[in-house]
């Protein structure tokens, strides 16, 4: 129903945030992982705009899990949410939260995430969390992201960020003569790779 609102609205995309903790000891991972794509299907009934799912990385089989949420006719996975993380306060013996905003090296879990994924899935990869430079949604865009998300250098840096962070993608593609993001998207994915195995040393 809140999603129907927002297309009424005026909306020309939902973006669904979704991030459901495993820690019902009831619940079996197949199941949590279930609620998803559920979740995804129940709001395409009742929007005609494209529905796009933010996630985490907590997937017992993150790969097989976003293939099947692929397939559940969203457009958009954004690949990844960052959730709440409870912290201690050991003056005050409460619990606090000690950082809301990303550091701008936490990209390299997405970016190993996107680049396994990229032309595997049946919808468009999005990269977000820890996108604070030019060079950063360069690499994202390299791995194969369709879109980058920006947002912990927006409240950091202002509005105006924006026009630098395009400014450096624009000199990057300058110098490597590229005359558009197609020119470039996804050529170090695992897909492209002489060795496709570096995305997933561990």
């Amino acid at each position: 129903d809140f999603s129907r609102r927002i297309e009424y609205a005026g909306a020309d995309a939902i973006e669904l945030n979704v991030y459901v903790l495993p820690s019902d000891f009831d619940r079996s991972g197949t199941h949590v992982e279930g609620l998803y794509a559920n979740l995804v299907r129940e709001v395409k009934k009742h929007v005609k705009i494209p529905v796009s799912l933010k996630i985490g990385y907590y997937f017992s089989s993150l790969a097989n899990s976003v293939k099947t949420i692929s397939e559940s006719g969203i457009e958009g996975l954004v690949l990844f949410n960052r959730p709440f993380s409870p912290d201690i306060d050991i003056e005050k013996i409460e619990l606090s939260n000690k950082s809301i905003f990303s550091s701008d090296d936490e990209y390299l879990t997405t970016l190993r995430w996107m680049g396994l994924l990229s032309g595997k899935v049946k919808c468009d990869l999005v990269a977000s969390t820890g996108n604070h430079s030019s060079e950063t949604i360069i690499k994202q865009l390299l791995a194969g992201a369709t879109a980058v998300e920006v947002v912990s250098v927006l409240y950091k840096d202002g509005i105006e960020v924006v026009s630098k962070l395009n400014k450096g993608i624009s000199s990057w593609m300058d110098k490597h003569n590229f005359a558009t993001i197609g020119d470039f998207r996804g050529k170090l994915s695992k897909a492209n790779l002489q060795n496709p195995a570096a995305y997933e040393r561990v």
